[in-house]
């Protein structure tokens, strides 16, 4: 009769677990605030959509956040390395690069409430001697570069500096729009015309 038992019980049990009330397909998921695309050598690519994204370069520890609401569709983006080229910025008495040289494409603005965040790692112990966090810019070229020519006739590349800052070892700046251009977070001094 024990055997009986055991076995009709364990029939039972395999028949409870056969049968639930759970749809078959897969699981539900929670909706997520953005996509995460995050990679190493030149180029972190990805799929932006309404919901934002964050894009991360492994390599530099370089990040660029865009919040939702920046797009209305889905479009292909990518956050890239650039090389440092010719009329990039130069360490100079008034100015010192940090970082690296980034780009974001396709051009992307953003609603004035809520602007990308793009950061690098920055420890305060590595603040260039003679500069203070206080002097952190964010390097813009400029669209176009119709500067001045240098003593060779050749365009001199053109920059835009915006006020950034530096908390929990990261270098930041908000941006309400990237339009393809070269980008890099310097320390300037403030007579620095460059």
């Amino acid at each position: 009769m024990m055997k009986l038992w055991a076995r009709n019980v364990a029939v039972l049990a395999l028949l409870c677990a056969c049968t639930s009330s759970t749809p078959a397909g897969p699981a539900p998921t929670t909706p997520t605030q953005g996509s995460a695309f995050e990679g190493t050598g030149e180029t972190v690519a990805g799929r932006l959509g309404p919901a934002g994204a964050r894009f991360v370069h492994s390599d530099s520890g370089a990040e660029l956040l865009i919040p939702g609401g920046a797009v209305e569709g889905a479009m292909d983006a990518a956050f890239r390395m650039a090389p440092s080229a010719d009329g990039a910025l130069e360490a100079s008495a008034g100015l010192q690069p940090v970082g690296p040289v980034m780009t974001f494409a396709p051009p992307l603005e953003t609603p004035a409430a809520r602007p990308m965040v793009l950061s690098i790692p920055l420890a305060s112990a590595s603040v260039p001697e003679g500069f203070d966090v206080r002097e952190l810019k964010l390097a813009i070229e400029k669209t176009g570069n119709v500067g001045a020519a240098d003593g060779e006739g050749t365009a001199a590349t053109q920059w835009d500096y915006m006020d950034a800052e530096h908390a929990e070892e990261r270098a930041s700046a908000q941006l309400r729009q990237v339009a393809g251009m070269r980008m890099q977070f310097v320390f300037r001094k403030a007579a620095q015309v460059h």
